[in-house]
C-alpha cells in the first residue's frame, strides 16, 4: 500500500513535469523518464496516471500518437474510477473523429462518467436521452441526467428544464417551475434564461407582472450578448411599456439585435428611417 501511495504521487510529479515541458529546452531524456513513471504508475492500477497516459497517446504528446492505445488506457482508467475517462471515451465514440461513430456506447460512457460525479458527463447523457440519440428516446431519464448537470452547475441544464416546463412537451406544464429554472439558468450565466425570465416578468406568465425586473434581465441579457434581450428592450421603449417611450433607445436597441442576427429587429428598423 505504502509503494502504491509513493508511485501515486511520483506519477503526479512526472504528469506536472510534462505539462511544463513548453516552459522547458533539451530536456527529452527527463521527460522520457516522467513518461515511464507514468507508465508504471498506470499499470499498478493508478486510474489518473492511466487516463493522462491515454491523452499523451490519443495526442502524441512525448510519444507516437496511437489512437488504439489510447482507447485501452481511457478503458483502463474508466473501469477504475476515472470520470475524466470515461467522458473521453464517450466524446470519441459520439463524434466518431478518430474510433468508428457509436453512440450507443457513447451514451453508456457518458452514463457511467455522470455517476461518478462529472456534471457534463450529465449534460451529455440528458441531451442524448432527450433526442433519443444512440438510444430509445426516454424523456424522464434526460430530466434526471439534466438535474443533476443542473444541481453540479451546469447552467444549461437548468435552462433546458425550464423549458420542458415551460412547454408541457416533456414534464407537466408548470410555469411556476419554468420560472425557478430559468432563474437558476440565469443566475448561472445563462443569457437565454435571463431573456426568458425577463418574457415572464413582463407578461406575468408564472409570476407577478414587475416591468421593472423585466428591464433589468433584458439588460443583463443584451448587455452580455443575447440579441433577443436587446430586441425586447427596443419593443418596452418603442411601445413605452414601462417606461416613457424613447424612439432613439428603440433603434439603439433593435440596431444592437440586429447587429447580433436577429432577423425580428434588422425587419423593424426601417420604420425608423
Amino acid at each position: 500500500m505504502k509503494k502504491f501511495i509513493i508511485l501515486c504521487l511520483v506519477s503526479f510529479i512526472a504528469v506536472s513535469n510534462l505539462q511544463a515541458t513548453g516552459e522547458r529546452e533539451n530536456d527529452t531524456n527527463n521527460d522520457q523518464k516522467d513518461i515511464e513513471l507514468i507508465r508504471i504508475s498506470c499499470e499498478i492500477g493508478h486510474a489518473y496516471s492511466c487516463s493522462k497516459l491515454g491523452q499523451m497517446y490519443e495526442i502524441g504528446i512525448g510519444i507516437e500518437e496511437n489512437i488504439g492505445k489510447a482507447v485501452e488506457l481511457y478503458t483502463k482508467a474508466c473501469n477504475t474510477g476515472s470520470s475524466n475517462a470515461c467522458s473521453y471515451l464517450g466524446s470519441m465514440y459520439s463524434n466518431g473523429k478518430v474510433v468508428e461513430k457509436d453512440k450507443a456506447k457513447a451514451v453508456e460512457f457518458y452514463e457511467k462518467s455522470c455517476s461518478m460525479g462529472l456534471s457534463k458527463a450529465c449534460w451529455y447523457a440528458g441531451v442524448m436521452y432527450t433526442k433519443g440519440i444512440g438510444i430509445q428516446q426516454d424523456k424522464l431519464k434526460a430530466v434526471e441526467y439534466l438535474t443533476k448537470a443542473c444541481e453540479s452547475g451546469i447552467y444549461k441544464s437548468c435552462y433546458a428544464i425550464a423549458d420542458m416546463y415551460y412547454t408541457g412537451e416533456t414534464l407537466e406544464q408548470d410555469k411556476a417551475k419554468a420560472v425557478e429554472f430559468f432563474t437558476k439558468a440565469c443566475e448561472g450565466g445563462d443569457l437565454g434564461g435571463c431573456n426568458n425570465l425577463g418574457y415572464m416578468y413582463e407578461n406575468a406568465v408564472g409570476v407577478n407582472e414587475d416591468m421593472t425586473e423585466a428591464i433589468l434581465l433584458y439588460t443583463k441579457a443584451c448587455r452580455e450578448g443575447n440579441p433577443r434581450g436587446c430586441y425586447h428592450l427596443a419593443d418596452i421603449h418603442e411601445n413605452g411599456k414601462g417606461v416613457e417611450k424613447n424612439k432613439a433607445k428603440a433603434v439603439e436597441f433593435y440596431t444592437k439585435a440586429c447587429e447580433g442576427k436577429d432577423l425580428e429587429s434588422c425587419q423593424k428598423l426601417p420604420k425608423f428611417q
